[in-house]
């Protein structure tokens, strides 16, 4: 069982997709992670009352996240 820290996976501003690429490829090896879950979004040129749409904006609660995560970790250390 680890007691390492859950590393902060949030990153606030624009993600490029060579690091999602990048981040996956590193984690390749990592046999005992079953799982990625990835959003990866590309803004159309939709004109929408005369102005073009120029991003998308994707949010989540990280205090929430963080604290599941956290619980997560602790049911899965139980279970091995």
């Amino acid at each position: 069982m680890s007691d390492k820290k859950i590393k902060n996976i949030f990153v606030q501003g624009p993600v490029n997709a060579s690091f999602v690429g990048e981040s996956i490829a590193s984690h390749s090896t990592k046999t005992n992670i079953g799982a990625h879950q990835i959003f990866l979004g590309q803004v159309r040129r939709d004109e929408i009352g005369g102005k073009f749409v120029e991003a998308i904006e994707y949010t989540a609660f990280e205090e929430r996240l963080t604290k599941w995560m956290q619980y997560a970790k602790i049911l899965l250390q139980n279970i091995h």
